[in-house]
């Protein structure tokens, strides 16, 4: 669903590597006459707009695993959501955003166990690789004082939906983990300091909310757990002063739908980097910090959600229930190394990072 998205085309041309059989669904008539034609490989073409909530629940129904692109899912996912649950269907999404996946869990989880509907949340390159990397190395029988993960980003070019889906999640609640429970965080409204060998001059962290905040609450319980990005002292100063910028949702909306569409080729996709670091601090004082790097995170995201589909229709394997990617197989290290050596990503399983503990730096 949503196939025209930047992201799902790239799921797409995967799906057709690997000689998995799909269907699309989308609401612009033409676009999907064009995919029809460009991919041999569909079975079927659905013009659907989800605001229709008949014909939605209907394709829904006859669908035998979804995979949902429509963002904003803070916005659009939420119907979508309820009518897998409630047709006991798989659904795989990609979504980056705290308050859509919190909300699945707490109001979905009981009723999807009930109807044997099976999804999958976050399959992306950010909060899929920051839940699996914890479930390959934490103990969730240790007592965590801090887990959290951080984000570096360069010559990253955003396409039309991840735009669109961080101008709007500032309207939408937004957590962190303090003193063991979900507190509400606006996004850029604390920082903290760091001691970062590789990038001296990356001093600095500023809240940025993701997924993965509730995925490390759920499953460790950790006494602080939150989500950042890694910049300098001026630039993190600029992140957090326009936070404060007052806008509404509609003109947010209307200057967007306004905004000339314009996608990241495929060479700027290639340039694009990143780095993840996951920090963990348990209650002994033990510092963990592992680092993931690599290009295109696009294609990673893409990545994730092939290889979790081939393994499931191979295996059929459909836990019941609602999860994070890494509650899906028990051997993250086996999904890790496949999505490393496919996308030539580079893991340091020791970094010399820490976060100091001397000011958590929660301010609200």
């Amino acid at each position: 669903m949503g196939a025209y998205g930047f992201t799902a085309l790239k799921i797409a041309d995967l799906l057709c590597e690997a000689g998995i059989s799909f269907s699309i669904a989308g609401r612009n008539r033409e676009e999907m006459a064009r995919l029809k034609d460009h991919y041999s490989i569909i079975k079927d073409s659905f013009v659907v707009d989800i605001s229709d909530e008949d014909a939605t629940r209907m394709l829904i129904s006859k669908a035998d695993v979804i995979i949902n692109c429509i963002g904003p899912y803070n916005l659009y996912g939420g119907n979508v959501l309820k009518f897998c649950v409630e047709e006991g269907k798989c659904c795989i999404d990609i979504s980056g955003e705290q308050n859509y996946v919190r909300r699945s869990f707490e109001q979905y989880g009981e009723l999807a166990m009930e109807t044997g509907a099976c999804i999958i949340h976050s399959l992306a390159f950010e909060s899929a690789l920051a839940d699996l990397i914890a479930s390959s190395r934490l103990n969730r029988k240790d007592n965590w004082e801090e887990i959290s993960s951080i984000y570096y980003f360069e010559k990253s070019t955003p396409s039309p939906g991840t735009r669109l889906t961080m101008q709007v999640s500032k309207f939408f609640p937004c957590f962190c983990v303090q003193d063991s429970i979900l507190k509400e965080a606006g996004i850029g409204s604390f920082k903290r300091n760091v001691e970062n060998v590789r990038q001296p001059e990356m001093d600095v962290i500023v809240f940025m909310p993701y997924p993965e905040v509730y995925f490390f609450y759920k499953q460790y319980r950790p006494k602080h757990a939150a989500t950042y990005l890694l910049s300098g002292k001026i630039d993190a100063s600029i992140i957090m002063a326009g936070t404060d910028i007052k806008q509404t949702l509609e003109s947010v909306l209307e200057r967007e739908a306004r905004r000339k569409k314009r996608v990241p080729d495929k060479e700027e996709c290639s340039r694009h980097y990143f780095e993840l670091i996951l920090y963990a601090l348990n209650a002994g004082g033990e510092e963990i910090a592992i680092r993931i790097s690599g290009h295109n995170m696009y294609m990673i995201t893409a990545s994730l959600v092939i290889t979790f589909l081939y393994r499931m229709l191979n295996e059929d394997y459909f836990p019941v229930g609602i999860h994070t990617p890494s509650e899906v197989f028990p051997e993250p290290e086996k999904v890790i190394e496949l999505i490393s050596n496919t996308n030539s990503l580079v893991i340091d399983w020791n970094v010399d990072f820490k976060i100091q503990k001397e000011d958590p730096g929660y301010t609200f």
